[in-house]
């Protein structure tokens, strides 16, 4: 942010996976609930202070952004004082995706960016408009909330062919380039495939008879855009979101098809 580092960065974001939740090896402690705002506190301070040093040095004063990537599953957000997080951010990342995946090796074929509650799933699960009125409920403001989306998508094989594939059980994870069960936009756009949209979930995925991805699309991501611009939503005291976060643009196709679809749909009238 000085010297070397002028005018290239603007702040932090923060990816803590996640608080007061257990991890890959179950490694956690409570205190983390805690721990996590005040380090939120103390990244604010410190940024405040370098704002004041640049504007006494300069005469003129920047503005550094802190942010943060929050959880959008209810096991992990309920332990988190999501207020208390959110007051020294600028703004909030959910990352409304991932709600099922290679995980879970023998499906059922599900979707794992859905927007409202999937098919497949019952009333404890996750999906993204819960985990947005969630945060709203708790007190975070709606000019503080984006809706996060995925540029890459989540397979399953072996997948009967019933109901397009959705809900179906798998006999393992389809192959991607990177990992099993995993794979950019880019590449699954390429694979021409037959392709569906739900707009009761707001869901889309391919399925050729027997492998089925899930994985947002220009219908997707047009839905979510508008779901974000509304201001009649539970919580939003007639404000819309403060726009959409994805992860990550090289997933995106060659002619930046996903990032122009959120540009044009989130842009005002």
């Amino acid at each position: 942010m000085r010297g070397r580092n002028a005018g290239v960065f603007d702040g932090f974001d923060i990816d803590w996976e996640y608080p007061g939740s257990a991890g890959a090896t179950n490694n956690y402690s409570a205190a983390d609930v805690t721990n996590f705002p005040a380090l939120l506190w103390e990244f604010r301070t410190q940024l405040n202070k370098l704002e004041s040093d640049i504007e006494f040095e300069t005469g003129a004063r920047p503005e550094f952004l802190l942010t943060a990537a929050v959880p959008a599953g209810q096991s992990h957000y309920n332990p988190i004082d999501v207020a208390g997080m959110a007051a020294p951010l600028d703004w909030v990342n959910v990352m409304a995706y991932d709600f099922h995946g290679p995980w879970e090796t023998t499906g059922p074929a599900n979707h794992h960016a859905q927007l409202w509650k999937s098919p497949c799933d019952g009333d404890g699960a996750d999906w993204g408009a819960r985990a947005i009125e969630y945060y709203l409920a708790k007190g975070v403001p709606a000019s503080k909330l984006l809706l996060g989306v995925p540029f890459y998508g989540h397979g399953w094989k072996g997948v009967p062919a019933v109901n397009y594939g959705v809900c179906g059980p798998a006999s393992g994870l389809a192959r991607g380039k990177y990992e099993s069960g995993t794979n950019d936009y880019k590449l699954l756009d390429a694979q021409g495939r037959p392709e569906f949209y739900d707009p009761t979930t707001v869901a889309h995925w391919s399925f050729n008879g027997s492998e089925f991805w899930s994985y947002d699309d220009t219908d997707s991501l047009a839905a979510k855009a508008a779901y974000v611009r509304r201001i009649d939503e539970p919580g939003r005291n007639g404000q819309p979101l403060r726009g959409v976060m994805f992860w990550e643009l090289s997933g995106d196709s060659a002619d930046t098809r996903l990032l122009t679809t959120l540009r044009e749909n989130l842009r005002e009238n």
